[in-house]
């Protein structure tokens, strides 16, 4: 499965959500702001920019909303009738040899990219 040079591993940690963590720095500069400390033109810039992150975060959780909805979602029934549809049209023959066609390029492209690396480790 893995060559003899090869390591894997995972790492992962436990870490505070990014936006409230944003939020918190986003209140801090606020408070200074308010008490007229510091330089108000750059603090304002930080909260702009802090926000910024927040939305991006906010897009990055709703892709991976998205994401867990369509791996938990069962799309058998839809490729069964999928195959039926195209069967009774006449046109499933024609999808299944356009299939093979693709996945015999995709197998020499990477039996080409495999012979490439075997002869760049040499």
């Amino acid at each position: 499965k893995y060559s003899q040079k090869e390591i894997r591993f995972n790492l992962l940690a436990i870490v505070k959500n990014r936006q409230e963590v944003y939020r918190g720095m986003i209140e801090k500069l606020q408070a200074t702001i308010a008490k007229g400390e510091g330089d108000d033109a750059k603090q304002k810039a930080e909260v702009a920019d802090l926000e910024g992150k927040i939305n991006q975060e906010k897009v990055k959780f709703q892709k991976w909303k998205e994401e867990n909805v369509r791996r938990k979602h069962n799309f058998v029934p839809f490729i069964f009738n999928l195959l039926k549809e195209l069967a009774q049209a006449g046109k499933l023959d024609e999808v299944v040899k356009e299939a093979q066609k693709q996945a015999e390029s995709r197998m020499e492209a990477a039996a080409k990219a495999k012979a490439k690396a075997a002869s760049k480790d040499k």
